[in-house]
């Protein structure tokens, strides 16, 4: 039995031990047990000054989004906060602008399953309500949808109340999203009552806790607009501030024009907006700008007042969170974009499709070796959806992450993933501390047999990560192997 005990001072965790006056002779056949070790392992850190705070994202030729990280020291106890200010900051980048950003949502994270950075967009498709009917992901109640127009089903009654409502059960999602509405076959009841029209909005409570409530409160109703009639400006309201006169008229409401009045709600570079597209004349007015958080979910909803002989709306768009699952494929890749041309110079913006551009990832190098990317500039031609994934593991958060330990001087009877590689043991981290000591001695020596005579004068070994990559050592590193002889 023969103990043999290596140093490193080496910051890569590399050891590399001559033997001066002594030799070891192993024979073939003989084994080797990792004893011990002992090292310090140093998690990533990033301090994000005003030298390296920039990031980039091109989501097309000439459309590229510039932001400033916030400046932090950032470690493995607040990364968190470093993603969360990525994805914010991006997501309040994008707006209203016709193409490939229409619709775009970012993300920045570990991912959960590979423990790799992720940054980049999923978008979502200006998509029709039966499609989202199709994926179970809109509810009718005392309401219909033939063709192509929301109303309320034949005899039901004109009301003052929300009793009939639609709304979209998946979350609007953050970054640049619209809803949008035509009003049609509007027809005055003649009480001049609030019996007429329909309220457009965006609520912050999820629709489980009032899709049977026949009068929504004022919370559940967190953003609107209100259609009452012709003759009546619009009405509007937005989050804790009650409704309001939003100065703009109806236009065109009656028979079924694709050029009456079409209406928006969006979220547009951190705002929540809303807008009345009219043609009678041509103009565009801005019925409310607030701004938003970009983490509050919201869920776009109609009631109506109003019965199917004296109001409908056609032409609707809806926009959702690209990232939750949809149980039919309405992708962008498959071409489903809907663009929104009837109204002459004052068109909406509309979506790209499945447009393929050039999208690029430009990091400060100290950024990009913190996330784990091998290149400062990371590029890809991609169509609805460009998500940057790392070459390495994002190590600032490796608190259970093991270590390999590989023999260089020994060839010995181990594999690694299928080929040939002399591990000679995994260490598990068990600490949680920025600078991590791990001292780790098994219970059970697990010996591994030696494949050639091997007459040794230099002792070379290395520690790596699970993942192959190379460590980040601070101090003196110590492994010692018990070499057993079988001859």
């Amino acid at each position: 039995m023969k103990l043999v005990r290596i140093t490193s001072e080496d910051n890569a965790g590399l050891f590399d031990n001559d033997f001066s006056t002594d030799q070891i002779t192993v024979k073939k056949g003989d084994e080797i047990a990792l004893q011990s070790a002992s090292f310090s392992s140093v998690i990533n850190t990033l301090n994000v000054t005003a030298a390296n705070d920039e990031l980039k994202f091109q989501i097309s030729a000439g459309n590229e989004k510039t932001i400033n990280i916030q400046h932090d020291f950032y470690h493995n106890e607040n990364v968190d906060e470093l993603f969360e200010d990525i994805e914010l900051k991006l997501n309040n980048s994008v707006g209203l602008v016709a193409g490939k950003e229409l619709g775009t949502q970012f993300t920045a994270s570990v991912d959960d399953v590979a423990d790799k950075t992720q940054i980049g967009y999923f978008r979502s498709s200006l998509t029709t309500l039966p499609t989202l009917q199709d994926n179970n992901r809109a509810v009718l109640i005392n309401m219909e949808h033939t063709n192509l127009t929301l109303r309320k089903p034949a005899g039901q009654p004109n009301t003052t109340d929300d009793s009939a409502k639609m709304f979209q059960t998946i979350p609007f999602g953050f970054g640049s999203k619209v809803v949008r509405c035509n009003i049609r076959n509007y027809v005055d009841t003649g009480t001049g009552a609030e019996d007429n029209g329909f309220i457009f909005g965006l609520s912050e409570i999820n629709p489980a806790d009032w899709e049977n409530a026949p009068n929504m409160t004022e919370a559940q109703q967190t953003y609107y607009i209100k259609f009452v009639r012709n003759g009546t400006n619009y009405k509007r309201k937005v989050k804790n501030v009650i409704e309001g006169d939003s100065g703009s008229a109806p236009s065109k409401t009656t028979g079924t024009s694709n050029e009456n009045d079409q209406l928006e709600l969006s979220i547009n570079q951190g705002r929540i907006q809303a807008r009345v597209y009219k043609s009678n004349p041509d103009t565009t007015q801005l019925l409310f700008d607030v701004p938003y958080d970009n983490k509050t979910v919201l869920y776009p909803f109609f009631t109506f007042q109003g019965n199917q002989d004296h109001i409908r709306v056609g032409k609707l768009r809806f926009m959702y969170d690209p990232y939750i699952a949809l149980t039919s494929n309405i992708d962008l890749e498959t071409g489903d974009t809907i663009n929104d041309t009837e109204l002459g110079v004052n068109n909406p913006p509309s979506g790209a499709g499945a447009d393929r551009t050039v999208n690029v990832l430009t990091l400060n190098v100290e950024l990009a070796t913190f996330f784990g990317y091998k290149s400062d500039i990371t590029t890809a031609t991609l169509g609805s959806k460009a998500i940057f994934t790392a070459n390495e593991i994002f190590r600032a958060t490796l608190s259970n992450v093991s270590y390999l330990v590989e023999l260089r001087s020994i060839p010995i009877e181990s594999f690694n993933e299928g080929h040939r590689q002399n591990i000679i043991g995994v260490i598990p981290q068990i600490t949680d501390r920025s600078v991590r000591t791990v001292e780790y001695e098994p219970n059970n020596l697990y010996y591994i047999t030696v494949l050639e005579d091997t007459t040794i004068r230099n002792m070379k070994a290395r520690i790596l990560r699970i993942d192959g990559s190379q460590i980040l050592m601070r101090g003196m590193a110590v492994l010692t192997f018990l070499i057993k002889s079988n001859s």
